[in-house]
């Protein structure tokens, strides 16, 4: 009952809830910049689909969902959003004033619950879709922290062990 009681200072906790945010709102703002700009160079039928009124796109997408969002446009954004939160990782980790890892942790669920209910939500057509980013994303930011720590010489007390 004696025992002292540890808080961290308000400055500290602000930073690292603005640290996890900015992850994740970078992780998001990549992904739309990487989607419209593979959607410009892969797919112009995409950025048609995108352009039209919601509900009607809400229609194409249910109807030829193949179409609007092909794979060939699908695998490079995978492959380059995974890259993005690899960095994203790398940095969050970096960044990080206590507990290196567990932010990047912290992040990689939210990453991965925000994909989870976006497939939820998704029609049946790009369900997989997103499931891949759910799955893709969170293990890049993850191998993104690690990186970060096996690159890092000396091991401080809040990274050991993780």
């Amino acid at each position: 009952m004696d025992q002292p009681e540890y808080r961290l200072p308000p400055r500290t906790l602000l930073l690292s809830f603005l640290l996890v945010g900015g992850g994740y709102i970078s992780s998001a703002v990549c992904l739309y910049l990487l989607g419209f700009g593979l959607a410009l160079v892969l797919s112009p039928e995409t950025i048609e689909a995108f352009a039209s009124e919601p509900a009607i796109f809400q229609q194409q997408l249910e109807n030829n969902a193949g179409e609007i969002l092909p794979q060939k446009w699908y695998w490079p954004l995978l492959g380059l959003q995974s890259v993005a939160c690899l960095g994203i990782g790398y940095a969050v980790t970096r960044l990080a004033p206590f507990a290196k890892f567990a932010h990047c942790v912290f992040l990689a669920m939210i990453l991965c619950v925000s994909f989870l209910q976006s497939a939820v939500g998704a029609p049946a057509a790009i369900q997989w879709m997103h499931i891949g980013l759910m799955a893709a994303t969170p293990i890049a930011t993850l191998l993104g922290g690690k990186l970060y720590l096996s690159r890092n010489d000396r091991v401080s007390p809040e990274s050991a062990g993780h």
